[in-house]
Protein backbone atom coordinates (compact mmCIF):
# COMPACT_ATOMS: atom_id res chain seq x y z
CA UNK A 1 0.00 0.00 0.00
CA UNK A 2 1.19 3.19 -0.73
CA UNK A 3 2.80 5.14 1.81
CA UNK A 4 0.77 8.55 1.39
CA UNK A 5 -2.71 7.05 0.75
CA UNK A 6 -3.57 7.79 4.62
CA UNK A 7 -3.01 11.56 3.36
CA UNK A 8 -4.20 11.27 -0.02
CA UNK A 9 -7.30 10.04 1.21
CA UNK A 10 -7.40 13.01 3.88
CA UNK A 11 -7.00 15.17 1.06
CA UNK A 12 -9.91 13.52 -0.89
CA UNK A 13 -12.11 13.56 1.97
CA UNK A 14 -11.50 17.28 2.17
CA UNK A 15 -12.84 18.20 -1.50
CA UNK A 16 -15.79 15.66 -0.59
CA UNK A 17 -16.44 17.81 2.39
CA UNK A 18 -15.77 20.93 0.90
CA UNK A 19 -18.48 19.91 -1.98
CA UNK A 20 -20.98 18.66 0.72
CA UNK A 21 -20.32 14.92 -0.60
CA UNK A 22 -20.55 14.21 2.82
CA UNK A 23 -20.88 10.41 2.85
CA UNK A 24 -18.23 10.19 0.63
CA UNK A 25 -15.96 12.31 2.58
CA UNK A 26 -16.53 10.77 5.69
CA UNK A 27 -15.82 7.04 3.76
CA UNK A 28 -12.20 8.64 3.08
CA UNK A 29 -11.69 9.61 6.61
CA UNK A 30 -12.98 6.25 7.19
CA UNK A 31 -10.45 4.66 5.24
CA UNK A 32 -7.64 6.90 6.03
CA UNK A 33 -8.79 6.15 9.44
CA UNK A 34 -7.40 2.28 9.23
CA UNK A 35 -4.38 3.32 7.58
CA UNK A 36 -3.48 5.93 10.86
CA UNK A 37 -5.66 5.30 13.63
CA UNK A 38 -4.14 7.48 15.72
CA UNK A 39 -4.56 10.88 13.79
CA UNK A 40 -6.67 13.34 15.78
CA UNK A 41 -7.37 15.01 12.47
CA UNK A 42 -9.30 12.68 10.65
CA UNK A 43 -11.51 11.85 13.80
CA UNK A 44 -12.10 15.44 13.95
CA UNK A 45 -13.04 15.66 10.28
CA UNK A 46 -15.12 12.83 10.82
CA UNK A 47 -16.98 14.55 13.89
CA UNK A 48 -17.31 17.43 11.70
CA UNK A 49 -19.00 15.38 8.77
CA UNK A 50 -21.42 13.58 11.44
CA UNK A 51 -22.56 16.77 12.69
CA UNK A 52 -24.14 18.41 8.82
CA UNK A 53 -25.59 14.90 8.87
CA UNK A 54 -27.22 15.03 11.76
CA UNK A 55 -25.19 12.21 13.48
CA UNK A 56 -24.83 13.85 16.97
CA UNK A 57 -23.81 10.72 19.05
CA UNK A 58 -21.08 9.84 16.17
CA UNK A 59 -19.72 13.35 16.50
CA UNK A 60 -19.42 13.33 19.87
CA UNK A 61 -17.81 9.92 19.65
CA UNK A 62 -14.97 11.20 16.79
CA UNK A 63 -14.52 14.47 18.85
CA UNK A 64 -14.10 12.91 21.94
CA UNK A 65 -11.37 10.19 19.86
CA UNK A 66 -9.63 13.33 18.37
CA UNK A 67 -9.17 14.74 22.05
CA UNK A 68 -7.98 11.22 23.24
CA UNK A 69 -5.12 11.23 20.67
CA UNK A 70 -4.54 15.30 21.23
CA UNK A 71 -5.65 16.44 24.35
CA UNK A 72 -4.56 19.67 23.32
CA UNK A 73 -6.71 19.85 19.93
CA UNK A 74 -9.24 23.23 20.13
CA UNK A 75 -11.35 22.33 17.38
CA UNK A 76 -12.41 18.53 18.72
CA UNK A 77 -12.24 21.02 22.59
CA UNK A 78 -15.04 23.37 21.31
CA UNK A 79 -17.37 21.30 19.16
CA UNK A 80 -17.85 19.09 22.33
CA UNK A 81 -18.61 21.98 24.44
CA UNK A 82 -21.22 22.86 21.49
CA UNK A 83 -22.61 19.75 21.51
CA UNK A 84 -22.98 19.86 25.30
CA UNK A 85 -25.56 22.70 25.13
Amino acid sequence: LNPNAAELLYALGKAYGFQKKYPMARGCFERAARLTPFDAELYFEMGLIDERLGRYGDARKNFEKAVKFNPRHEGARRRLGLLER
